[in-house]
């Protein structure tokens, strides 16, 4: 694998193993802003922390963010599995809802439609952050901002 391209393409795995579209996703699904992006393509490096600690709450391999060899879930795990062998955390459906709600009332107040694929990615990214706030209740500032973003990449 070409160094200088590394970081491009830990990026682009993580778009596919989440079905992301757009760098700003992956941002949010590293923990990271937008702009940190650019200078990690350009640099051909990603903070490993990042990817490791994104590895670890997604259960997506290291091998495939890196090699991009094998499969892409640790374990094959799927949809509705059990993931305590795993190491992974069940489903919080309260956060999820709350987070559903959150982007529903955004767009409802703007009166606006989403796509349900989009609205799906929205509602991960909500979710993902709310989680890593240890459990926190979604900001509705923060969703706003998420939505505009989304709107923009549009």
């Amino acid at each position: 694998m070409n160094v200088k391209n590394q970081a491009e393409e830990i990026i682009e795995r993580i778009k596919r193993a989440e079905s992301l579209r757009y760098d700003t996703d992956v941002a949010i699904m590293l923990g990271a802003e937008k702009k940190h992006i650019g200078p990690w393509k350009a640099r051909g490096q990603i903070p490993w922390e990042r990817v490791l600690e994104y590895a670890r709450q997604s259960g997506v391999s290291l091998d495939y963010l890196v090699l991009g060899r094998g499969p892409v879930r640790v374990g094959g795990i799927g949809v509705g599995e059990d993931v305590e062998p795993y190491g992974l955390t069940q489903i919080d459906k309260t956060l999820l809802t709350r987070a559903i709600a959150m982007i529903d009332e955004v767009f409802a107040a703007r009166g606006l439609e989403i796509s349900g694929k989009r609205k799906a990615q929205l509602i991960a990214l909500v979710y993902r952050s709310s989680v890593r706030a240890q459990g926190k209740t979604p900001d509705r500032h923060e969703v706003e901002e998420l939505v505009d973003l989304s709107l923009a990449e549009e």
